[in-house]
């Protein structure tokens, strides 16, 4: 077997002692101060946890601490659905996903010190935006001056500071799953059997035609799909667990047009009712691709 050379790794060593300098040193100087009392260069007293213990028993911290994971998850409450229905909402391929990402990411690139600036401005009611448009409403609105107008206003810059990372990264992760599992998804059987019962309680003469993994030449499928994936990449994953028996739709077409001859020459009970149409040989969506 090749050997493999482990010399890249020295190249992140400049990445490690930069992070020592700027991160490590200063958290290992603030523990120093938070165990002891230095008077002095020369006079030193250790304090333990002492302090710690103090400062666990103040009343103002306990108070501070609460409306921390309050805000926190109100924000998570609100910004992880708004990022998932984004990513859902956003136009998979073509310059109108690339436009939509773009736009998204305007909020991520300005400083999080600069933001509090600009909602600062939006927020006046001379000058800003949102200021102006709730006073222009009737709305007494005074982040300075109300604590609740204030907390909404900091939950509001939040959520729109931070909802297009949640929406990136769902997208992002809803384009790195493999096509095929879109495709099986999209077989899935829970509302048709809904409209099956209810075709079935309704007590009319029906007829149910039941099939899978429909392809052909017209519309969207999962041939097409691989064919076209077969061109843009040079490796496809295909799951292999999944077992069916793909359909050409010109057989499923003439299954129909059987069954609707035969109960319109013979009408009897026993003609109608619910068929299963698939092409004889099983497989995987592996094996098919």
């Amino acid at each position: 077997m090749k050997p493999v050379n482990q010399k890249a790794w020295l190249l992140i060593l400049p990445v490690v002692l930069c992070v020592a300098f700027s991160a490590i040193l200063p958290l290992m100087t603030v523990v120093n101060y938070s165990v002891q009392d230095i008077i002095s260069p020369e006079r030193r007293v250790f304090v333990g946890t002492e302090w710690f213990k103090e400062v666990m028993r103040d009343e103002d911290l306990r108070g501070a601490l609460v409306r921390q994971v309050t805000f926190s998850l109100a924000v998570l409450a609100l910004e992880i659905p708004l990022g998932i229905g984004l990513a859902l909402a956003m136009p998979a391929t073509g310059w109108r996903s690339s436009a939509v990402l773009v736009t998204l990411a305007i909020s991520l690139l300005i400083p999080w010190n600069v933001v509090g600036t600009i909602w600062q401005i939006y927020g006046r009611t001379d000058i800003g935006l949102m200021g102006a448009a709730l006073a222009g409403l009737g709305i007494e609105y005074s982040y300075t001056g109300n604590a609740t107008q204030a907390w909404l206003t900091v939950l509001l810059m939040d959520i729109w500071h931070w909802t297009p990372l949640v929406a990136l990264l769902c997208f992002a992760g809803l384009r790195a799953i493999p096509d095929a599992y879109y495709q099986a998804a999209s077989i899935d059987g829970a509302s048709k059997l809904a409209g099956e019962d209810a075709v079935r309680a309704s007590g009319a003469q029906h007829v149910i035609m039941r099939t899978a993994w429909v392809y052909g030449i017209e519309g969207n499928n999962f041939v097409k799909t691989m064919l076209r994936l077969g061109r843009e990449r040079d490796t496809l994953r295909v799951v292999a667990d999944q077992h069916g028996c793909p359909t050409f739709a010109g057989d499923l077409a003439d299954a129909i047009l059987t069954v609707f001859r035969n109960v319109t020459a013979n009408p009897k009970p026993e003609m109608w009712g619910t068929f299963h149409c698939v092409n004889a040989e099983p497989t995987t969506w592996n094996a098919f691709a």
